[in-house]
């Protein structure tokens, strides 16, 4: 009884374990694999704490274009952590919180009664003030993450359902070249979506070598987002 006990106790610890997937530590696969994160943010998510682990979600929200409240909220649902804290871990927030006051604050004199008492107005007018709700932007910079996620998710099923990744691969070579060599080698060039997307099309050869590219079945829209989508992955 007790040794089947302590084999539950294990199980439940490495199924814990295993679902956590912290944004610090976390490699490309790991990331894309939380529901609701493709290759595109994972990549963003990457690339951006190569500058600096993120110390909190605000700071995860403030610096990675896709993390909203209601983005976040999902993918910390899924099985993302930032420090090992899930979105919306209050004892988390607190110690990032800035420090109090100096003790010299503390020096200083009490106003007398009179003092206070004049001054109880305009504190309260101030904190009218620091009450006001933001809303209107918060809701703003939320559409714009959702509405970028929303496009990111798409893509990416997009990428996936034409079968794109049985030749290639986003940072490796595998049939064909990988979405970032073919990024790099067409930065800056204003003329490299429209060729792309005709090779999408009608296939090709030559450029990364003699294996040719063949037809893909897609129609122009298609082909122009998947271009998009490859040009984007630097």
């Amino acid at each position: 009884m007790w040794k089947n006990f302590l084999m539950f106790l294990t199980l439940l610890y490495a199924v814990v374990a295993f679902a956590a997937v912290d944004v610090n530590t976390a490699n490309e696969a790991e990331l894309d694999s939380v529901k609701g994160i493709g290759p595109a943010i994972s990549k963003r998510v990457i690339d951006e704490r190569k500058k600096g682990n993120f110390k909190d979600w605000n700071d995860l929200k403030a610096r990675v274009n896709g993390f909203g409240d209601k983005t976040s909220a999902k993918f910390s649902e899924a099985g993302l952590t930032v420090n090992g804290a899930p979105f919306g871990d209050k004892k988390a927030s607190n110690s990032a919180a800035t420090p109090a006051a100096p003790a010299s604050a503390a020096s200083k004199p009490v106003a007398t009664a009179s003092k206070a008492e004049d001054k109880k107005p305009a504190a309260k007018a101030d904190d009218k003030k620091a009450s006001a709700p933001v809303a209107p932007a918060s809701k703003a910079e939320d559409k714009k993450a959702a509405k970028a996620d929303k496009t990111a998710s798409a893509d990416d099923a997009l990428v996936k359902s034409k079968g794109c990744l049985a030749c290639h691969a986003v940072d490796k070579k595998v049939v064909g070249p990988s979405y970032k060599d073919v990024a790099k080698k067409y930065a800056g060039d204003k003329k490299a979506a429209d060729m792309l997307a005709t090779k999408i099309i009608k296939g090709g050869s030559g450029t990364w070598g003699p294996t040719p590219m063949p037809p893909n079945n897609v129609t122009e829209a298609e082909a122009k987002k998947l271009t998009a989508w490859v040009l984007s992955q630097k």
